[in-house]
């Protein structure tokens, strides 16, 4: 496109000028920066009055436990538990909205012939800081409305049939390998 250009530069020090963009993206990035709170004051800097950060990271507790024969992560340089985060976030941001990420099997009612407008509900709650695989801040420097919950289906598929699918491959691998 042609409003679209690629630059490459370090996250924590930017050569835009102040406010010049309404919403920063930062996807798995921030534990990987020794100075990660050098990021926070970038992206304050550079977002505009009415725009938003979107920031994420693994959770710090739920990786520590999934890891634990494999040990630490090398490439991550900090980790955060929600706490943390929240903390962090809101000292650069008056405004910190975190969101609880996680994969979950669902039920998708749709119809067989194109899109359906849809309806989501998450039941019982979301779960817990502690439980949750990755942490997503939504921050801004002023109040928004708006503030939701939001459920991804990539594509409807039958989850319980590409399961057995994906069991019957591993089968036959490891079948190959013991002959």
């Amino acid at each position: 496109l042609p409003n679209l250009r690629f630059d490459i530069g370090a996250a924590e020090n930017l050569p835009y000028a102040d406010a010049a963009f309404e919403l920063i993206t930062a996807f798995e990035l921030i534990e990987h920066l020794e100075d990660w709170r050098a990021l926070l004051r970038e992206a304050h800097r550079l977002l505009a009055p009415n725009g938003f950060f979107l920031v994420s990271t693994p959770n710090k507790r739920y990786y520590a436990e999934t890891r634990a024969e494999a040990g630490e992560n090398p490439f991550h340089v900090h980790e955060f538990d929600h706490a943390e985060f929240v903390r962090e976030l809101s000292l650069a941001f008056p405004e910190v909205e975190v969101l609880l990420q996680n994969r979950v099997e669902s039920f998708a009612f749709h119809r067989d012939r194109g899109p359906l407008p849809a309806l989501a509900e998450i039941a019982g709650g979301a779960g817990s800081p502690e439980d949750a695989h990755f942490f997503v801040a939504v921050c801004s420097k002023q109040p928004w409305k708006g503030k939701f919950g939001f459920v991804y289906v990539p594509r409807a598929a039958n989850l319980l049939r590409e399961r057995e699918q994906h069991v019957a491959a591993l089968e036959q691998q490891l079948d190959a390998l013991q002959d």
